[in-house]
């Protein structure tokens, strides 16, 4: 058969538009990159204060936003935050929060234009003294008190990328059109260099795309709907130019690869290195990477694989045929069903079933909600739920750190809906709440104010004067700080599984573990520990094998209505979690304890906490652990309280909540009858 050659005119055509849509794809994204990267810097308006004091420094806040007040002198940690103080315009002194050499603080709007960028002011050394000299005239050394700096390198980036799309398009639209060529017209497409640079190219951007919005990945429904859209177009857009399946590996590597160079350094467990050994280090591979191949990884490739095929349909290219073909099209199809499968499991609505009365129908006057309470200046999820909305209110704190509970207090909580209105919270960085997790910020201290400022929030909405603190494992810590510091916002503090001491904890229990190694011959397991030794770990994934490596803890007869649904992960498959905060509740409970753990280091309620102005129960699993038993009875002992009552579940744990639900339902109504305002 004799195929005409004729010189192709739309070739350069075609080249011209490919060079065009890349500029301008990457253009677009690198504009609304820099944009949010300005508008960020505007809002975050705090000068960048550089001076040789090495005393106190008095830094006025006059104008809103949020600030971030840099301070660099006498060493590399900055001045400790108790010596930088914060007035407002008023001259008023404003709380912070603080970490290594950063303050934020959330300002108040005030009516009107913003005022003058802040100034830095001199104020009297810690310790008394006179006030040191006032720093040099002029520009401090090493930078000034604008914003400048900020600005220009939130747009650096994003400009780099910029250029590079143009110089990518003009490769794609120059290449192209060099110079005609009497080619076969069912050929007609740019050549293959520079259809690997656009294609290269496109899903690099993608990558810098994520990597600078979303590190840790998308953690909401919308980021990951969004995401996945932007990877199937881009993925379409890089099969039509390579025509090949070739496409959807080139699309991925690319995007993995940028987008792990944004992760480079991170102590976050999901974004460091991939490590495989027990089930933990699965977990976290599954709910950090996993996730994000789902959702990036997956799309990308099936939107290749189509735009390949579409690309080859357009030149004209038969199709493969024979079974070949007809395995590959039934892949492809299977995919596409895979995606929409996935689009579908994204875009379900997180809910809670209404309470249903012995009719089958809603009981009036009841409250069952999943709501969103802006705490410590992000948004944090509460699951509500009760058979009287006017009943006391049940605050109820779930262990890790990082652990999320509405799961488990829908199978086991059912009990406690009959005499209160139980608001289970997610607190920041878990669960629900996973998005709010910023390692910056995210302080035993910041998680103190965060349970005092839901309980404000749950005592204003339903007319309490306080609200009954129940706590599990680590929210029993959390729980104490609180009532210590705020008592008249807690009718009564109830801790299940109570902490004390971390450290001396995690001591005792890894001596327990090295002895059931070598009891029962579990050599690989002993020679683990001998080589991480005794905690504390700077590597707390090292602490999955050191305090929950024996299954004897675990071995002992449970309450008649304990439900195996309340264990992870198997507690994340209800209908109150949305898709993404199933498996993001994973990472958030891996990553969250990575940050706060180390930090209950040196928490001793014994020391710390030896009085509380409440009246307080402990309710206790007869088979709870030797480490965290001993503690909480020596605690119990010193402890002085209005009202102090220690009540052991027999067929309990750690969790006696959930191990016997239906007795700790009756002891928190008996709690209710004795400690009710009369």
């Amino acid at each position: 058969m004799t195929t005409a050659i004729e010189t192709d005119t739309r070739r350069p055509r075609t080249g011209i538009l490919l060079g065009v849509l890349v500029a301008l794809i990457g253009t677009c994204v690198a504009g609304v990159w820099a944009v949010t990267g300005v508008i960020d810097q505007t809002q975050r308006p705090a000068e960048l204060v550089r001076t040789p004091i090495p005393g106190a420094v008095t830094v006025e806040i006059t104008r809103p936003g949020l600030h971030v007040v840099h301070y660099e002198g006498r060493s590399p940690q900055g001045l400790p935050l108790e010596a930088i103080e914060v007035v407002d315009p008023t001259g008023a002194r404003v709380e912070v929060e603080g970490y290594e050499r950063d303050l934020r603080y959330d300002a108040p709007n005030p009516p009107g234009p913003p005022l003058a960028p802040a100034r830095p002011r001199r104020a009297a050394p810690p310790g008394g003294g006179p006030p040191p000299p006032p720093p040099p005239a002029g520009p401090p050394p090493g930078g000034g008190a604008d914003l400048a700096p900020g600005a220009v390198r939130a747009v650096l980036l994003p400009g780099a990328a910029a250029l590079l799309s143009v110089v990518a398009g003009g490769v794609l639209a120059t290449g192209a059109s060099w110079r005609p060529r009497a080619v076969r017209v069912v050929r007609c497409r740019p050549g293959p260099r520079t259809a690997i640079v656009g294609a290269t190219t496109a899903a690099g951007l993608l990558g810098l795309a994520i990597g600078t919005w979303m590190p840790r990945g998308p953690l909401t429904t919308v980021e990951s709907l969004g995401v996945l859209t932007c990877a199937l177009a881009v993925g379409g857009l890089t099969g039509w130019l390579l025509r090949s399946r070739w496409a959807a590996l080139l699309t991925v590597m690319v995007t993995a690869l940028v987008v792990e160079a944004f992760r480079l350094g991170s102590d976050l467990p999901t974004l460091g290195g991939v490590r495989l050994g027990g089930l933990a280090e699965w977990g976290v591979l599954i709910a950090g990477r996993g996730f994000d191949a789902l959702v990036i990884g997956m799309p990308a490739a099936v939107g290749a694989l189509l735009g390949a095929a579409a690309a080859r349909r357009a030149a004209g290219i038969p199709r493969p045929g024979g079974f070949s073909g007809a395995v590959r099209r039934a892949g492809l199809g299977l995919a596409a069903l895979a995606l929409l499968g996935l689009v579908a499991g994204l875009v379900r609505p997180a809910g809670t079933e209404p309470i249903l009365g012995a009719d089958g129908a809603p009981v009036v006057g009841s409250i069952a909600e999943l709501t969103t309470v802006r705490v410590g200046g992000y948004d944090q999820g509460i699951m509500l739920r009760g058979r009287d909305v006017d009943a006391p209110v049940l605050l109820f704190l779930e262990g890790g750190p990082g652990g999320t509970a509405v799961g488990a207090m829908r199978y086991a909580g059912e009990g406690l809906e009959e005499h209160f209105v139980v608001a289970t919270w997610d607190q920041r960085g878990t669960g629900r709440s996973v998005r709010s997790l910023d390692p910056g910020t995210l302080t035993v201290d910041r998680l103190v104010q965060d349970t005092i400022e839901v309980a404000e929030h749950l005592c204003d909405r339903f007319g309490e004067d306080g609200v009954y603190l129940v706590g599990s494992s680590w929210g029993t810590t959390l729980d104490v700080l609180a009532v210590q510091q705020r008592p008249d916002l807690f009718t009564a503090y109830v801790g299940t599984g109570q902490m004390v001491d971390q450290q001396a904890t995690d001591l005792l229990m890894y001596d327990e573990v090295v002895d059931y190694a070598a009891r029962v011959g579990d050599a690989a397991l002993a020679e683990r520990l001998a080589t991480q030794g005794p905690p504390p770990y700077q590597d707390t994934m090292a602490y999955s094998a050191a305090l929950a490596s024996n299954p004897e803890w675990m071995d002992f007869p449970h309450g008649h209505d304990y439900d195996w649904r309340v264990e992870y992960p198997m507690s994340l498959f209800t209908a109150e979690y949305t898709l993404t905060e199933q498996f993001r509740s994973v990472a958030g409970l891996v990553d969250t304890f990575a940050v706060v753990y180390p930090q209950l280091q040196d928490v001793d309620l014994r020391r710390d906490a030896p009085r509380l102005e409440v009246p307080v129960y402990l309710v206790q699993g007869a088979h709870e652990v030797r480490g965290r038993a001993v503690l909480a009875d020596e605690w119990f002992a010193l402890l002085v309280a209005p009202h102090k009552e220690r009540v052991v579940l027999d067929r309990s744990g750690h969790t006696p909540h959930r191990d016997e639900p239906a007795r700790f339902a009756e002891v928190m109504a008996r709690v209710l009858a004795e400690t009710a305002a009369p």
